[in-house]
Order: structure tokens, then C-alpha cells, then sequence
């Protein structure tokens, strides 16, 4: 909800490392955030990996050599990506959680 509001809304969610190679949970953050979630067959150098590859893009980013993160990503993965589509049942739990939530954390808020 935040990096929406302020003008970053995400059409996908891509994976890197440890716990993410698990396909549980590349559905479960599909479901959570009702996006799509692609985990890279190269995932499993982990998330230094992932923050190497981000500084990678920003760098060529800020010297126009790349401004497209999807080609981007093309030369640099390996294998075949994983890719997970929302659950629309699932994705209507988590939100009805996500919404108790905010109650709560309201009411919490109102008696500090």
C-alpha cells in the first residue's frame, strides 16, 4: 500500500535466495500481494545475488544504458523462471486478514 501511494504500484514480484526456492512460498506472496511472483532459476546464489544485480541495473540505469529492468533481467538469468499466479480464493482471505488488521491496529493506536 505505500509504495502504491506514492506512485510504485508493482505488476510483478521476482525472487531471489534461500527460503524463496520454496514453491510454497513464491504462491503464498503471490496470494498476499495479489501479483505475480517469478522466482529466477538463478535464485539460488541467493539475495547478495539479487542486491548485486539491483546495483548492476541502477548503475547502468543512471547511465542510460538500461532503463528496461525486464531486458535487463533477460541477460542476466539463467534457466528456466518459476512463475506463480495469484489465487483469487487465496487472495480474498489475506485481504479480509490484512483489513482485520488495520482495525486492530487502529483500535491499538486510538488507546496508546
Amino acid at each position: 500500500e505505500v509504495l502504491a501511494a506514492q506512485g510504485f504500484p508493482s505488476s510483478e514480484i521476482i525472487l531471489s535466495g534461500g527460503l524463496t526456492r520454496t514453491t510454497e512460498l513464491g504462491q503464498v506472496l503471490s496470494d498476499v500481494f495479489n501479483t505475480p511472483v517469478t522466482v529466477l532459476d538463478s535464485a539460488t546464489e541467493g539475495s547478495a545475488w539479487g542486491a548485486a544485480l539491483l546495483a548492476k541495473f541502477r548503475h547502468q540505469a543512471l547511465q542510460n544504458e538500461c532503463k528496461d529492468w525486464a531486458n535487463f533481467l533477460q541477460g542476466h538469468a539463467s534457466g528456466s523462471p518459476t512463475r506463480f499466479k495469484p489465487n483469487p480464493d487465496s487472495v480474498q482471505e489475506y485481504e479480509k486478514t490484512f483489513e482485520r488488521y488495520k482495525r486492530l491496529l487502529a483500535l491499538k493506536t486510538h488507546f496508546e
